[in-house]
């Protein structure tokens, strides 16, 4: 009976051991959600869908130095939950860069916040932030004041990495309080403003 409850408390213990890892490999988990993420490019193509699909002479390289920590998120989330969009600029301005957006004819954007949530299916979601607007959908979204403007993209990805991304500039944004994760107010009614999203592949 001694060996017996000894090989089962070996057995449960092991258990809690693997559990523990898979939480931290999940991308979406709490604690050390971004924890052993790697480097990631993606490139995409510009596009306004708000009423027809129009392709916007633009193609957009995305490039993820680092994930953000769990601290950064919640800074951000507070910020904007607290005391609102000017605060979330102003937190976005003192943060370390994280990653840059690029499109033809502008500087770099740089990236203050990358993170990734799973999603059901498989795929997962990337959130970005930039304290800048990216002046590629100036037209069609009609902005102004651009100097006081930033950007969040979130990316929807399927298992195999590719998938589309939506765009929301100094507004339509929210925190997700269950996630306490800046997103897209109502990603499903948005319009799609990048198509063909996809790793990069190295150019030879």
């Amino acid at each position: 009976m001694t060996i017996t409850i000894r090989n089962m408390y070996r057995q449960a213990s092991g258990a809690v051991v693997v559990a523990a890892i898979a939480m931290i490999s999940l991308p979406g988990a709490r604690g050390g959600a971004q924890t052993g993420c790697v480097r990631e490019d993606f490139t995409a193509q510009a596009v306004n869908r708000a009423e027809s699909a129009v392709l916007l002479p633009s193609t957009v390289d995305i490039h993820i130095g680092r994930w953000s920590a769990e601290v950064e998120k919640d800074r951000f989330a507070r910020a904007l939950l607290d005391r609102g969009t000017d605060a979330l600029l102003e937190a976005l301005r003192k943060a370390p860069v994280a990653g840059q957006i690029r499109t033809p004819n502008t500087f770099p954007y740089d990236v203050q916040f990358a993170w990734q949530e799973p999603l059901p299916d498989g795929g997962r979601r990337v959130l970005l932030i930039t304290d800048r607007a990216i002046v590629v959908w100036n037209d069609v979204m009609r902005l102004q004041a651009l100097d006081d403007l930033f950007t969040v993209i979130e990316l929807r990805l399927s298992s195999d990495g590719e998938g589309e991304g939506k765009v929301a500039i100094g507004s339509n944004i929210h925190v997700n309080r269950s996630l306490d994760l800046i997103e897209l107010r109502d990603y499903d009614s948005a319009p799609v403003r990048l198509i063909d999203v996809g790793p990069k592949r190295p150019t030879t």
